[in-house]
């Protein structure tokens, strides 16, 4: 049984990062990380989450700061800074 929930973890910088667990029942979790200039909702990331669910593993799907709706700047993706 699938059961999605918006998680909402705070970086050190003060800033909401926003994303979607998909939980499957089972113990193993995929982090799922979006490329430069994306987001959790991108095509292949939603895509991604649906096929680990079909095979039984939960995932997890955030954006990154200053991308999506997670808060924060654009600068070069956030991915050094939070």
């Amino acid at each position: 049984m699938l059961n999605m929930a918006a998680v909402v973890v705070r970086n050190t910088y003060g800033e909401n990062l926003i994303g979607v667990l998909s939980k499957t029942g089972c113990r193993k979790l995929v982090i799922l990380c979006h490329g430069f200039r994306a987001s959790k909702e991108d095509r292949i990331m939603v895509n991604l989450s649906a096929a680990l669910t079909v095979h039984g593993v939960s995932s997890f799907r955030f954006d990154f700061s200053g991308n999506g709706e997670s808060e924060g700047p654009f600068q070069f993706g956030n991915y050094r800074g939070g």
